[in-house]
């Protein structure tokens, strides 16, 4: 993240063009993606010399054509600790006192389980949180990029739930956008959402979006 964290980086991404912002953000997003595939996949086969059947974390999130499916297929363990503690519960508590309404149960569901996610982040980063740094740009920092991760996944939850479940499509030129529209969208959460200078940037390109939008 030291591009997203220099202090001139709002100045940089207005000078920068949409293509090279996206390069930038694209490029951040897989050198993190395979920091934390090789450094947990390195414990999961520590687990697994020693004799313990371990999962994978992470099953081919680069080629998930949706954002659902993405979310799915990434660092999967935390994932299946908050649908038990958290989404689960939820859901099964709201579906009892409203069975109809599903939309928004699941929607309700799926907030807490992000807002959940947010505070336990942030609790254990006040630990470890170097001198200097303020708690609430770090609290700001993963509230943004919670509130965005559970707007895509609620659509793209959605998508499904009214479209109903359909076989996954067979590989061409559909598959192919929905993989790019998928990649795109995660590289502009992730690295803008959770990097020391991401706060900013978001402002900065949502800002520069509007200007581009009105003319």
């Amino acid at each position: 993240y030291d591009w997203l964290a220099q202090p001139g980086l709002t100045g940089d991404i207005a000078k920068l063009g949409w293509g090279s912002v996206w390069l930038v953000l694209a490029v951040t997003y897989l050198r993190f993606y395979l920091v934390r595939y090789g450094f947990e996949q390195l414990s999961v086969g520590a687990c697994r010399l020693l004799g313990y059947s371990v999962r994978d974390n992470y099953e081919d999130a680069l080629t998930a054509g949706s954002y659902l499916e993405a979310w799915r297929r990434w660092n999967i363990h935390y994932r299946e600790f908050l649908m038990s503690l958290i989404y689960y519960p939820v859901v099964l508590a709201m579906t009892r006192r409203r069975r109809e309404a599903v939309t928004f149960n699941l929607v309700v569901a799926c907030g807490a389980m992000f807002l959940g996610s947010a505070l336990s982040n942030f609790l254990s980063r006040l630990l470890f949180l170097p001198i200097g740094i303020a708690p609430l740009m770090v609290a700001l920092q993963l509230g943004l990029c919670a509130a965005l991760e559970w707007i895509f996944i609620i659509g793209s939850m959605l998508r499904v739930v009214r479209g109903g479940r359909r076989p996954e499509p067979e590989p061409g030129l559909r598959r192919g956008l929905e993989i790019l529209t998928t990649f795109t969208l995660r590289a502009a959460t992730i690295p803008i959402a959770a990097s020391p200078g991401g706060v900013d940037a978001f402002l900065s390109l949502v800002g520069r979006a509007g200007r581009s939008i009105g003319g």
